[in-house]
């Protein structure tokens, strides 16, 4: 990996901008220049505003392209079954229509404000939104008789029962707001900090990664990408997170407490 990297800043008056590029070439998937650009701008002494975009760049990892191995585990119908998960240069994998990985892209927008008042109080409040390109991801677990059949067929290798590789699964969008806050003061002759901040996140699916056609037409009800693993990409995370973390210290004394919680999943 060869990569370059130049930031400049300078302070105009009340603006503040900044801007960076960067440079990065893989010897698998070539190479790709990203950039950002923020600013700046201070409303008063007690209120700034912010924002900035970004294009980003991520390799496929080695694990996505070259990893495998066999498990046995239960199926949905509580039937035992070997699965294997394939690398995406084995000849089973490009047999079911496996392609090599193209990087994912991502494109950054934010925009937020910073508040400083009296007191020992401040705060900061961002919305974002984050579109994803080719992400990968696991496909669908593939089973069933059609299968365990063409690979025998075709490959020598009998009893395969359910195979899984990686693809560049979907495009993605990610909207979300962030509110962080803090306090500090004196509390029983120690120094107390108070911080709170919460979080919304919410992904959705801009576009799916076509079935091959070989999948479909060993099986019309064969998905690389379905209602699964398409849960995984919007779902696996709460929307929501508030973190609640306290600190006391007067020595030799200092007490600790935090509080953490997780909204509930969104209903499928």
């Amino acid at each position: 990996v060869a990569s370059l990297h130049a930031n400049v800043a300078s302070d105009w008056g009340a603006w503040t901008p900044d801007a960076g590029l960067r440079y990065e070439d893989y010897d698998d998937v070539g190479g790709e220049l990203t950039g950002k650009l923020a600013a700046r701008f201070a409303v008063s002494e007690s209120l700034t505003l912010r924002g900035s975009a970004s294009r980003n760049f991520r390799a496929p990892s080695l694990s996505q392209i070259g990893f495998e191995s066999t498990s046995t585990g239960f199926d949905a119908a509580g039937r035992l079954l070997q699965g294997r998960l394939l690398s995406v240069n084995n000849r089973i994998a490009r047999g079911l229509g496996a392609t090599d990985l193209d990087p994912e892209s991502a494109l950054n927008l934010s925009l937020g404000a910073t508040f400083q008042l009296d007191g020992g109080f401040d705060a900061s409040f961002d919305v974002f939104r984050i579109d994803v390109d080719d992400r990968v991801a696991l496909s669908e677990r593939i089973t069933g008789t059609a299968l365990t059949n063409f690979v025998q067929a075709n490959f020598g290798v009998p009893g395969v029962q359910s195979v899984a590789f990686f693809v560049n699964a979907a495009d993605l969008r990610t909207q979300g707001a962030e509110l962080v806050a803090n306090w500090r003061g004196e509390l029983a002759g120690g120094d107390l900090r108070l911080n709170a901040a919460w979080s919304y996140a919410e992904t959705e699916i801009r576009r799916l990664a076509d079935t091959p056609a070989v999948l479909r037409t060993l099986d019309p009800d064969y998905r690389v990408i379905g209602v699964e693993e398409s849960n995984t990409l919007t779902d696996a995370a709460p929307r929501t997170r508030a973190v609640l973390p306290a600190n006391w210290d007067a020595e030799p004394w200092a007490l600790v407490g935090g509080l953490t919680r997780h909204g509930r999943p969104p209903r499928v």
